[in-house]
């Protein structure tokens, strides 16, 4: 079983070597080397080294590159529907031992979801996906509504966390999704990855997750 000592755990259905859970305990510190600042300048957060900058493929606009880090069989440059069209910026862990592990790819992304323009639309956005009932929590002075989601098919997990908030009259998601493949979609028995590296990576963008305007 994989045990995260922060604030959630991949589901067991979705990943084969894990169980469920949810949990909130303090956030490791880690350093950050740079910082992503949106288009209209409304948003930043800042990312360690470990993670990278995903961005649209401009011949194939829902493909996020680099392709090796971004792209998984269930998408995680994403909203919780596993629609990137309302993806404004997403970056994924990066790691070059995912080799021969159920580790296909994790990412921390923003997005805007269109005809969200109620609070409560806002909130309800991710109410058909959630696994547990939602809470609410505070990033930099802001209330955000917090959902635990999870899918299966195909040989493929994901499993995620949704955090909503509707500020200055626009609907924001903050999404962590994490991809995970089964032995049945490999020729060669999985090793199991390291999940709480990347989930430490993409906690530390959420937590420095702040509004500008």
């Amino acid at each position: 079983m994989i045990v995260f000592p922060m604030r959630w755990i991949i589901p067991a259905a979705l990943l084969v070597c894990a169980q469920c859970g949810l949990v909130a305990q303090t956030h490791r510190p880690q350093s950050t080397k740079s910082t992503y600042i949106s288009p209209d300048e409304k948003f930043r957060f800042d990312y360690p080294d470990s993670v990278v900058q995903c961005k649209r493929d401009p011949n194939q606009p829902d493909w996020w590159m680099p392709a090796e880090s971004c792209e998984a069989y269930t998408p995680v440059c994403s909203d919780v529907t596993c629609n990137s069209k309302s993806t404004v910026a997403c970056t994924a862990y990066a790691t070059n031992d995912k080799k021969g592990t159920n580790f296909e790819a994790a990412a921390f992304s923003v997005n805007e979801p269109k005809g969200a323009n109620t609070q409560n639309k806002c909130r309800s956005v991710a109410e058909d996906f959630r696994t547990v009932p939602i809470r609410t929590e505070t990033i930099n002075g802001v209330k955000f509504s917090v959902t635990q989601t999870d899918g299966v098919g195909a040989g493929q997990g994901m499993a995620g966390l949704v955090y909503s908030t509707f500020h200055k009259g626009k609907c924001y998601e903050l999404d962590i999704r994490m991809a995970s493949k089964s032995d049945g979609y490999s020729d060669m028995p999985l090793k199991p990855f390291d999940f709480e590296k990347a989930h430490r990576a993409l906690i530390t963008a959420l937590d420095s997750f702040r509004f500008l305007k």
